[in-house]
């Protein structure tokens, strides 16, 4: 027995696992994942929460989804920065994740849920370009993968403003839409973005605190983890349930680990083939 102990338990399917969370009643529901990598086969994170969890957001009328588009009123060089960060941090990923989060907005409509892409302002747009520190080599990425130090230039700007960038505008976005609205709220990216208990570092790259204080503690951070995601690296490694989960195992069912209070990890069924 440990201090801490991980509640887990087996589903049949991810819905069956995400069920017991939204039992919970939640406010906001965060979900993150890791980003599919370059190369990767079969369906993606994002294809999985569309097909097989999305059908869950009864009620839910908005879904903020973490795809950052210009904004209208900005200027081509203030957006410019953000742009070539963006493309950085994209580097590795699957060449079709952007388009799997335009087709779950899409999904949604013909749900009659609203998706809200990152709308940033023209000054957080201009502070990607004008961002002076570096991100230390090891740092988390959007993905949950190691971010590689890069020093800002005219043409691209820092990592972590981009981080800090993304998950103040999701923050900002759903404070607004609980404002006017007091029906649940569904939340979709980075696993990073939607830590309640970021780590020490990586604070303002969370919207997690913030909103579990404007929801009063009624908020949920979900992770979404594939099994063969998962790698014997560093940044998997440090992650709290990496020695208790065996892919090898446990990949034949739905398995959901809470880790700390309103805070849960999903992991899918291994993937079947494509018909």
């Amino acid at each position: 027995m440990t201090s801490n102990p991980i509640d887990y338990k087996a589903f049949s399917t991810a819905s069956e696992a995400l069920a017991v969370v939204l039992a919970t009643k939640p406010r906001v529901v965060a979900f993150g994942e890791a980003h599919a990598r370059a190369g990767a086969t079969g369906k993606s994170t994002v294809e999985r929460f569309q097909e097989e969890l999305l059908p869950q957001a009864a009620g839910v009328r908005s879904l903020i989804i973490e795809l950052v588009v210009p904004n209208p009123a900005c200027t081509k060089a203030e957006i410019a920065p953000a742009r070539a960060t963006g493309a950085e941090i994209a580097k590795g990923q699957h060449a079709e994740n952007q388009n799997h989060y335009l087709a779950l907005g899409n999904a949604s409509k013909r749900q009659g849920i609203t998706p809200f892409p990152l709308v940033p302002t023209c000054e957080a747009f201009a502070a990607i370009g004008e961002a002076a520190a570096e991100t230390p080599d090891g740092g988390v990425g959007r993905d949950g993968g190691p971010v590689r130090s890069r020093p800002p230039t005219t043409t691209g700007g820092d990592v972590a403003a981009m981080l800090t960038l993304v998950a103040a505008t999701a923050g900002t976005r759903a404070e607004t839409l609980l404002a006017a609205d007091d029906k649940g709220l569904w939340m979709y990216g980075g696993a990073l973005h939607n830590d309640r208990l970021p780590r020490a570092g990586t604070e303002d790259f969370s919207f997690g605190p913030r909103l579990d204080r404007a929801t009063g503690g009624s908020y949920a951070e979900v992770d979404l983890v594939l099994p063969d995601q998962i790698e014997a690296t560093d940044v998997w490694k440090r992650l709290p349930w990496y020695s208790m989960y065996d892919a090898r195992t446990q990949s034949d069912r739905a398995w959901l680990y809470e880790i700390a209070p309103r805070r849960w990890v999903l992991f899918f069924p291994a993937d079947r083939p494509r018909p």
